[in-house]
């Protein structure tokens, strides 16, 4: 019996053969684990596939770091599987005053609705930094880190994180010189610095996931080392400022 054929979306010769190699290279490496068994009807499979996502117009979703995080997130996912894949460039608001809420918090050492501030100052592993250096660097104003001093931070659980559904990335927050026409969110440096350590974040994954659903954040106190010439990678240490949440040792 006959494969049927394949029809494929218009695509560039060049995007076509890159899709080829990719597919090619991909189903290889599966046939020989598995014992070279359907590489042809398998290729066109996986290469249609590839060549329909490659080829759908890239959309773009905005999420609320808020109550609804977890399920914005799944919702984002069915829809995805739904059309069938393709690129979806996602970007986050925050909930009003949540950056200057948090930086009050910890200047002050006072307890607010969204932050549940506690004199605990548990320390908690932060890994992965190498991967941000510059990002970093930018953020320290291309200083040491210790020139910045204590500054604030936040979690964030990663919905779709590819690698550890479990992952929890870290955000560190400064205050800026305002702007002319100073929006809220302009008055603050943000940056992705690293994120929790496998173990940790596997442990403490759904509890931050449950304060969320009660729009409520667990506020860190930060310091950032390095930048230097005789210590030129940054490191960041970081200490999670409440007790709602127990972090392991």
């Amino acid at each position: 019996m006959q494969n049927p054929i394949k029809r494929f979306p218009f695509l560039h010769p060049t995007q076509l053969f890159q899709l080829c190699l990719d597919t090619h290279i991909s189903i290889l490496i599966d046939t020989v684990s598995k014992g070279m068994d359907s590489l042809g009807v398998g290729f066109l499979d996986k290469l249609l596939q590839a060549a329909k996502s490659a080829a759908q117009p890239e959309t773009s979703r905005s999420i609320a770091f808020d109550s609804d995080w977890e399920d914005s997130w799944e919702a984002l996912r069915q829809e995805i599987e739904s059309n069938g894949g393709g690129k979806v460039m996602t970007s986050v608001t925050f909930p009003d005053g949540f950056f200057e809420e948090l930086t009050s918090v910890i200047e002050t050492h006072k307890v607010s609705e969204m932050f549940p501030y506690a004199e605990t100052k548990t320390p908690i592993e932060i890994v992965g930094e190498s991967f941000y250096q510059d990002a970093i660097s930018e953020f320290c104003n291309r200083q040491p880190g210790e020139d910045l001093g204590w500054v604030q931070g936040f979690l964030v659980p990663e919905m779709a994180n590819s690698y550890d559904k479990t992952a929890v990335a870290i955000y560190v927050v400064k205050r800026t010189e305002p702007k002319a026409d100073n929006l809220e969110n302009d008055l603050f440096a943000i940056v992705h610095a690293g994120y929790l350590a496998k173990e940790t974040a596997r442990k403490v994954h759904k509890k931050i996931l449950h304060l969320l659903g009660l729009n409520q954040y667990i506020p860190l106190l930060i310091r950032i080392h390095g930048g230097t010439e005789k210590k030129p990678n940054y490191g960041v240490f970081a200490f999670a400022m409440s007790e709602k949440i127990d972090f392991p040792d």
